[in-house]
């Protein structure tokens, strides 16, 4: 069922294949004794679609296992008991992506994603995340789903007139095209984008958007090889395309050909297209239906079919009065009931091609990503270059691995500078701008006899009593003592001048303090006592 990347289709198809009966049948109650005909369901692609479709048929407790809904909502088993994933959480994305920026020394980066459960949450998490660690998100923009051009140019100026030159894309890649094509209309081409796993390996922007994307880093899904996969893809023959819809709409595309008495009844079908001529063969076809050098959706698909597949085997193996259910009994193989299957889903734990598919408490597999970047390959081509990795199996600074040797950036061969306020060098301290992010701040230089003598230093230091700061305030070095000889004399001559000013100074103050209680004689002969013993001193 194709779902059309549209929630009422979605929720449509969930309930044709609830109800077990032919598409064209607009009747959704669910046969056999209140017992849905659909044990499981693979699907659906996308986050808010599956949310839709679970909250429609979740009283049914049937196993809905995705392989591209990535929404960290979707790990709420209080509301969502049924779902499964074959791709990670976001929670774990998001980690991986404030992990990475921390890497490259970005303290000040951008967010947008389309209005989405996908995008709302995971930006949320981004905010959350990057606050902890320290760094700070200059903006989280949303564009609506329905294209609004004075809301693209809105987040366009948002992003054109932002100190910010590293972009987080969290969309996917068709979504992302209204702001890539103001991009191109505006000529702006100073921004580093991380691109979410949605979009990470997005072979079809690069053909249009080649000068904007070139140097892109992201986490994309997990490569996978599936032996003889390309030869099961290319024996599709003319003759079930008369006979399938779906094969027929194939054929067209592929082939842009239009086959007689056709099929393909969808709006998007060429009347215009040459008629197919019974020759045409999938072997000669090199695109991406026949690429099988970078399976990572469709991998996760072809686990979500065997974590089903595992876990029917788990139940008919099943030993009678040794089962998991009450009074110990098994389900029952030739009429598997949801509830039961899902179940066995929980508990699957398998290994195909070296990879590990299990699943843990919340439904969502061990996280793993590939860390990506855009280059230019031979003719043109887009290539995938692994520069890393992240995987929560691994502990510690071990989750995540950049080779940094072979990143290919978008502005040259240094990473970008994406700071809000540039490092305070030694010598300063950090003053934070009032009503700003805590990565905005301005470098104020210590005073006369205080020093800093670390980057970024909160605080200046006062030198010890017989120290003094050097020149550059990032030292205390002692303070020179000079000594005055007899020849020199301007400088007994200063000498005696500050005696006397001193002298002077404190015989008034004698003065002032003994006079009212002293008589006069006695004070007269206390001041010149004192006089000249501060004259003979």
């Amino acid at each position: 069922m194709d779902s059309c990347d549209h929630i009422l289709t979605s929720l449509r198809s969930a309930l044709v294949l609830l109800n077990g009966q032919d598409e064209s049948v607009d009747n959704y109650t669910c046969v056999g004794n209140g017992h849905p005909a659909t044990q499981a369901i693979i699907g659906d692609a996308g986050s808010s679609r599956s949310v839709a479709v679970l909250r429609t048929i979740g009283h049914f407790r049937i196993p809905l296992v995705s392989y591209f809904a990535s929404c960290n909502c979707l790990s709420d088993k209080l509301e969502f008991p049924s779902f499964m994933r074959t791709i990670p959480s976001d929670a774990f994305q998001i980690k991986a992506i404030v992990r990475m920026v921390k890497h490259f020394k970005w303290t000040w980066v951008g967010a947008i994603g389309l209005d989405t459960d996908y995008a709302r949450f995971g930006i949320q998490l981004f905010v959350e995340e990057a606050k902890r660690s320290g760094v700070c998100v200059a903006y989280a923009e949303f564009f609506p789903t329905t294209y609004k051009r004075e809301r693209i140019l809105e987040v366009v100026d948002i992003i054109r007139s932002s100190s910010a030159k590293v972009v987080l894309g969290f969309t996917g890649e068709g979504e992302l095209i209204p702001i890539l094509d103001e991009f191109k209309r505006q000529n702006i081409t100073d921004i580093q984008w991380i691109a979410s796993e949605a979009w990470a390996t997005a072979t079809l922007l690069w053909s249009e958007y080649r000068e904007l994307l070139i140097g892109t880093i992201g986490f994309a899904i997990r490569k996978g090889d599936i032996p003889s996969l390309k030869s099961f893809l290319t024996r599709i023959r003319l003759s079930e395309a008369y006979s399938l819809p779906f094969i027929a709409e194939f054929w067209e595309e592929i082939f842009n050909c239009k086959l007689n008495n056709s099929l393909n009844l969808h709006a998007h079908a060429s009347t215009s297209r040459k008629p197919c001529t019974g020759h045409e063969d999938l072997m000669t076809v090199e695109n991406t239906y026949t690429d099988v050098t970078q399976l990572r959706v469709s991998y996760n698909v072809y686990k979500a079919v065997y974590a089903v597949a595992h876990a029917l085997r788990n139940m008919n193996g099943c030993k009678t009065g040794q089962g998991p259910f009450a009074n110990n009994s098994c389900g029952d193989i030739r009429n598997v009931l949801p509830w039961q299957l899902l179940h066995y889903m929980k508990e699957v734990n398998f290994t195909t091609f070296g990879q590990e598919v299990s699943f843990d408490k919340n439904g969502d597999p061990i996280a793993s990503y590939d860390l990506v970047n855009w280059h230019e390959g031979p003719g043109g081509s887009v290539q995938f270059v692994k520069m890393g990795f992240y995987d929560a199996a691994l502990e510690g600074e071990r989750e995540l691995f950049i080779n940094d040797s072979i990143i290919f950036w978008h502005g040259g061969k240094q990473a970008p500078v994406s700071v809000c306020s540039n490092s305070c060098l030694p010598g300063s301290r950090k003053a934070p701008r009032k009503g700003q992010p805590s990565c905005c701040f301005d470098c104020i230089p210590c005073a006369d006899g205080e020093i800093s003598n670390q980057t970024d230093s909160i605080e200046c230091f006062k030198c010890a009593l017989e120290d003094w700061s050097n020149e550059a305030r990032d030292r205390c070095l002692p303070k020179i003592i000079e000594f005055l000889s007899y020849e020199d004399t301007m400088g007994i001559t200063l000498m005696f001048i500050s005696i006397f000013g001193a002298c002077v100074t404190i015989a008034v103050a004698i003065v002032f303090t003994i006079f009212r209680q002293t008589p006069i004689e006695k004070v007269e002969r206390q001041l010149t006592t004192r006089y000249k013993s501060l004259l003979e001193s």
